[in-house]
C-alpha cells in the first residue's frame, strides 16, 4: 500500500488481489459472483486451479480483479435505484407489484402490515448483497411455485465521449445468480445490522466491507488448504518393502533416495541391470553353490573350451554355404549350361551333313582316335592325322581319299580338334566340384548337442536346423541366389555369447572363491546383484513413488499458495486505514449528532488472527459488561446507527443506502434526530427507507422543509405506498393518502368506488373494505389540513400558526357533528376492534354520498375559512 505522500495513488484492493495467485483471484471473483460462501464443488474446483498453477499447468491465469469489484463501484460513481418491478417467487408479492423509486432523493416506502414490505425488503436486501439477507420464499400458501427473480432499472455515471453522461440500465436479476456485482457495495441498515453494531448479545463489531470480503477470502483459502491436504492424504505410498539382506547395497541406497525431482533417465539408469550382470549374477549363485571350487574350475574350463570350439567352427562352417558360395555355385552352373550349349550348337551343324549316325558319340570318338595312333604309330609316323596329302590312304580301308572322303576326313579332324567341346566340359567339372563343396545335412542328433551345448531350446535348435538342410538343399541345385532359403542365425548367436558369458563369470567367480578373501568379496558382489535385480524388478513400481512424491510436492507447493499470511497483513493494513480515517471519530460524531453523546460508549478494533479484525463498540470504563446488560434497545438502536453512519460517510462514492425500519425502539426525540440525520444523507446520495410507520414519513418530509427553510439544499421527498389487493401484495396503493391533498384523494377515491359497482360481489367487497379505510384516513387528513388549516400536525414538533391561526375561527358546532360522524363511522376500518364487535360494510352508493358530503364540507369551510384571513 502507497503511503501518504510519496505521490503516488494508493493502491485499490482490486489492485493488490490482481497481483495476487491466480487461484486467489479466481476465488476472489467467485465470492463476488456468488455473495455467498462457495459451494464444496465450487472450493474444489478452486483447488484443482491451484494445483494446476503449482504445477506450472495453467494455459493461462485468471484475469485480474475489475476496478470497483470488491466494493461495488468505482470511487465517485454515482448511482440510482430507479425501479423494481416484474416480480416473481418472492413471498406472498404480486405479478403487478412494483416500487418507483425514481421521483425523489429519499423515498419512503409505507406499507401496513401483510402490504408486502416485508417482502420488498428481503428483496432489495437480496440484490444489493446485504450482510445477513434472510431467506427469500414463494407465497406458501399457493401450490405454484416459481423461481425468485425481478428486474431493475437503474441508472449510473459512465464515460461518454470523454464526458460523465447518467445511463439507465435494466438488469434482469435471478435470485440464484446472487446479488448483482456493481450494485452490492450498496449499504444496507436492518435488524441484522443492528444487531451486529449494537442490538446483539456479544459487544457489537463493525467490519468494513474491505475487511469482511478477506474475511472471507480467508475462510476459502483455508477450505482450499483443507481440500488439498484431503487429495496429498489419497496419495497412498504402495511401494514395497525392499527385502532386509539387500540393506546397505548401491540399490537400497538409491530405493531410499527417491526424491520429486528424479527424472525418468534417471529412474530407468538406477533400475537396470544389464545381460553381464544377469549372468554375473547365475554364475556368482552357481560357484558359491560349489562344494569344491578347484574342481569346478577346471569343469567349467573344459566346458568353456568346448563351447568356444563348437562357435569357433561354426562360423567357417556356416560360411560354406553362405550367400557367397550360393553365387559361386549359380555362376558355374551359369557357366556349364553357357558353354554346353555353345559346343552343342556346333556339333548339330555339323552332323548335319553326315551320311552315317552316329558321328560324334563315344563310340565314334572311340573308332577315330585308335586310327589316329596307328597312323602316327605306323602308316604315317610324324606325319599329323589325318593325312591328306596325294596319294594317301584311310588308314582304315587302305583306299585312296576321294575328293569327297579327303574333305571329310578334314572335317572330322576339325571337330575332334574345336575347343567349344573342352570348355563345356570344362565347365561341367567345374559345376560338379562346387556342388561337392557343399556340405552334407546335419542329422537331428548333431542339432540336439548344439542347442544343449550354449543353451539354446528344442523348438529354436530344430527350427535352426530345419533352415540349414532347406538350405543345403536348394544350393544343390540353386539356379538363383534368391532361390536358397536364408538361415536366421540371430538366437544362436545370442545364446552362444550369453552362454560363453555365463561361463566365463563362472570361471571368475570360480577363480575367485579358491582364495578365501575372494569369497567373501563374491558373497558381497552376489547380495548387490540380487538387489540390483530385485531393483529392476520393481520398476514400475518406483516410477509410480516417484510420481506419487512430484504430485505431493505440487500439493504441498499448492499448499503453500493458500497461506493466509499476505491477507492477513492486509488486513491489518485496511483496519490501521480505516482507524486513520478517522472511523472512530466519526462514529462519536454521528453518535453526538443523534443525540446519544452522553451514551457512555466508545469504539475499538482488534486484530484477531486470520485477517479478522473487528471495530467492536463497547462500554467505556465498564470491563468485560455486555451493552445489552446496561443500554436500553433504543440506546443500541442509536450506537448501531451511529456506527453505520460512520461507515456509510466514509466513502466518497454516491451510491443508495438502504434503511429497512430503522428507528425501531426509539423514542420521540432519537427518531427526529435519526429523520434529519437520513435527510441529511439524501443530499449526497439516494435513501430508501421501508417502514410501517406513518410518524416517520412525516418526520422526514418535516425535517427537509426544515432544511430549506434553513437555507440548505433541497432534498426531495416521496412516500411511496403501498398496499394489499386481496391475495396481492406489494402492489402501489391506488390512492396514495398521505401524498395528495384531501380533496384530490376524495375525488380519486369517488371514481374507485363507482366503478366497484360492476365487479363480482366478492371483488367489490374487497375494494368497498380498502376504500373505507382510505376514506378515514382521507377524513383525519382534512382535519389536520382543513379545520386545523395545519396549525398541528400529527407526528411533527412544530406548531405553525403564520397566517393560519385566523382560520381557526371559522369552526362552528356543525363542522365538529360532521367530522365527529365520519371519524366514528368509520373507525373500525383504521383502528383494532374486539373480535366480538361485527365490522358493519357500507354499500357502495352509502360510501359515495359519504365521499359527496366530505367534499361539499372542505369547499365550504374552505370558504369560511379564507374569508377569516
Amino acid at each position: 500500500m502507497a503511503k501518504q505522500g510519496q505521490g503516488q495513488a494508493p493502491e485499490t484492493l482490486e489492485e493488490w488481489l490482481s497481483a495476487r495467485p491466480s487461484w486467489l483471484r479466481a476465488a476472489a471473483q467467485g465470492l463476488l459472483g456468488a455473495g455467498r460462501k462457495l459451494s464444496d464443488d465450487e472450493v474444489d474446483a478452486l483447488a484443482s486451479h491451484c494445483l494446476d498453477e503449482a504445477g506450472d499447468r495453467l494455459a493461462e491465469g485468471h484475469a485480474p480483479i475489475a476496478p470497483g469489484a470488491v466494493l461495488g463501484t468505482s470511487s465517485g460513481v454515482n448511482l440510482r435505484i430507479n425501479r423494481i418491478h416484474d416480480i416473481h417467487g418472492v413471498n406472498a408479492l404480486s405479478s403487478r407489484a412494483e416500487l418507483n423509486l425514481a421521483q425523489a432523493d429519499l423515498t419512503v416506502v409505507y406499507g401496513g402490515n401483510g402490504s408486502g414490505k416485508s417482502g420488498y425488503a428481503r428483496l432489495v436486501k437480496h440484490i444489493c448483497g446485504a450482510r445477513a439477507a434472510e431467506p427469500i420464499h414463494g407465497n406458501v400458501f399457493s401450490n405454484a411455485s416459481e423461481p425468485v427473480s425481478a428486474r431493475v432499472v437503474v441508472s449510473r455515471e459512465v464515460i461518454k465521449d470523454g464526458q460523465t453522461v447518467v445511463k439507465p440500465f435494466e438488469v434482469e436479476w435471478h435470485g440464484a445468480t446472487g446479488p448483482v456485482p456493481w450494485l452490492n457495495a450498496i449499504h444496507v441498515f436492518d435488524t441484522a445490522t443492528a444487531t451486529e453494531m449494537g442490538h446483539g448479545p456479544h459487544n457489537a463489531s463493525h467490519l468494513p466491507r474491505a475487511l469482511r470480503f478477506i474475511e472471507a477470502l480467508i475462510a476459502t483459502s483455508d477450505r482450499v488448504a483443507g481440500n488439498l491436504k484431503v487429495r496429498a492424504s489419497q496419495l497412498v505410498k504402495q511401494l514395497p518393502t525392499m527385502p532386509p539382506a539387500f540393506a546397505g547395497t548401491a540399490a537400497a541406497t538409491f530405493y531410499g533416495g527417491l526424491a520429486s525431482t528424479m527424472a525418468v533417465r534417471a529412474i530407468n539408469e538406477g533400475c537396470h541391470i544389464s545381460d553381464d550382470q544377469r549372468a554375473e549374477r547365475v554364475a556368482l549363485e552357481a560357484a558359491l553353490a560349489q562344494a569344491d571350487p578347484a574342481a569346478g574350475y577346471a569343469k567349467v574350463i573344459r566346458e568353456l573350451e568346448r563351447v568356444t570350439k563348437l562357435v569357433t567352427d561354426m562360423g567357417p562352417w556356416a560360411a560354406s554355404f553362405d550367400d557367397v558360395r550360393a553365387r559361386s555355385i549359380v555362376a558355374a552352373r551359369e557357366a556349364a549350361v553357357a558353354k554346353r550349349g555353345a559346343a552343342q550348337q556346333y556339333a548339330d551343324r555339323f552332323f548335319e551333313s553326315m551320311p552315317l549316325p552316329g558321328v560324334g558319340e563315344e563310340a565314334w570318338r572311340y573308332l577315330w582316335g585308335a586310327a589316329a595312333r596307328y597312323a602316327q604309330e605306323r602308316a604315317y609316323p610324324g606325319h599329323a592325322h589325318p593325312n591328306l596329302d596325294e596319294g594317301a590312304r584311310c588308314v582304315l580301308c587302305q583306299q585312296h581319299l576321294a575328293p569327297d572322303a579327303n574333305l571329310r576326313m578334314a572335317n572330322f579332324a576339325d571337330y575332334v580338334a574345336n575347343h567349344l567341346e573342352a570348355d563345356a566340359v570344362a565347365a561341367e567339372r567345374a559345376l560338379g566340384e562346387w556342388v561337392a563343396s557343399v556340405p552334407e545335412t546335419p542329422n537331428s542328433d548333431y542339432w540336439a548337442s548344439v542347442g544343449a551345448s550354449i543353451g539354446l531350446g528344442p523348438e529354436a535348435v530344430t527350427a535352426l536346423g530345419r533352415q540349414v538342410a532347406d538350405r543345403l538343399a536348394a544350393l544343390r541345385g540353386v539356379r538363383a541366389v534368391a532361390q536358397a532359403p536364408l538361415v536366421a542365425w540371430e538366437d544362436f548367436n545370442a545364446a552362444a555369447e550369453d552362454r560363453l558369458r555365463t561361463l566365463a563369470a563362472e570361471r571368475d567367480a570360480l577363480a575367485g572363491l579358491m582364495d578365501p578373501a575372494g569369497r567373501q568379496q563374491r558373497q558381497t558382489r552376489l547380495i548387490e546383484l540380487q538387489a540390483q535385480e530385485w531393483l529392476a524388478q520393481t520398476r514400475d513400481a518406483v516410477a509410480a513413488e516417484v510420481e506419487r512424491l512430484k504430485l505431493q510436492a505440487v500439493i504441498e507447493k499448492a499448499v503453500r499458495l493458500t497461506h493466509t499470511a499476505t491477507l492477513t497483513t492486509r488486513a491489518n493494513e485496511i483496519a490501521e486505514a480505516e482507524l486513520a480515517g478517522g472511523f472512530r471519530e466519526r462514529f462519536h460524531a454521528e453518535l453526538a449528532r443523534l443525540g446519544g453523546g452522553t451514551i457512555p460508549v466508545e469504539m475499538n478494533y482488534k486484530l484477531e488472527g486470520k485477517g479478522k479484525v473487528t471495530f467492536s463498540v463497547a462500554l467505556a470504563g465498564a470491563g468485560k459488561i455486555k451493552n445489552r446488560e446496561v443500554l436500553s434497545e433504543g440506546e443500541q438502536r442509536i450506537v448501531a446507527l451511529s456506527a453505520f453512519f460512520a461507515d456509510v460517510s466514509a466513502s466518497d462514492r454516491e451510491l443508495p443506502v438502504i434503511f429497512d425500519d430503522p428507528i425501531s425502539s426509539l423514542d420521540q426525540r432519537y427518531e427526529e434526530a435519526v429523520a434529519g440525520r437520513l435527510v441529511e444523507l439524501a443530499a449526497s446520495r439516494q435513501v430508501i427507507v421501508f417502514t410501517h410507520r406513518i410518524s416517520l414519513g412525516v418526520l422526514i418530509s418535516g425535517a427537509a422543509e426544515q432544511r430549506k427553510d434553513d437555507g440548505g439544499s433541497k432534498v426531495s421527498v416521496h412516500i411511496a405506498s403501498i398496499d394489499r389487493d386481496g391475495n396481492e401484495a406489494g402492489v402501489p396503493a391506488s390512492i396514495d393518502v398521505f401524498a395528495v391533498r384531501p380533496k384530490t384523494g376524495l375525488d380519486e377515491l369517488l371514481k374507485r368506488v363507482t366503478e366497484s359497482k360492476a365487479l363480482d360481489l366478492d371483488l367489490r367487497k374487497l375494494v368497498l373494505k380498502a376504500s373505507c379505510s382510505n376514506f378515514r384516513i382521507l377524513v383525519e387528513r382534512s382535519i389536520e389540513d382543513h379545520l386545523c388549516s395545519k396549525v398541528i400536525v400529527r407526528f411533527r414538533r412544530s406548531i405553525t400558526t403564520l397566517e393560519r391561526l385566523p382560520k381557526l375561527a371559522a369552526i362552528d358546532i356543525g363542522d365538529c357533528r360532521v367530522l365527529d360522524h365520519m371519524m366514528t363511522k368509520y373507525s373500525a376500518f383504521e383502528h383494532s376492534q374486539a373480535y366480538e364487535t361485527p365490522v358493519w360494510l357500507p354499500d357502495a352508493d352509502e360510501l359515495i354520498t359519504d365521499i359527496q358530503a366530505m367534499t361539499l364540507w372542505i369547499a365550504d369551510f374552505d370558504k369560511r375559512a379564507k374569508a377569516m384571513v
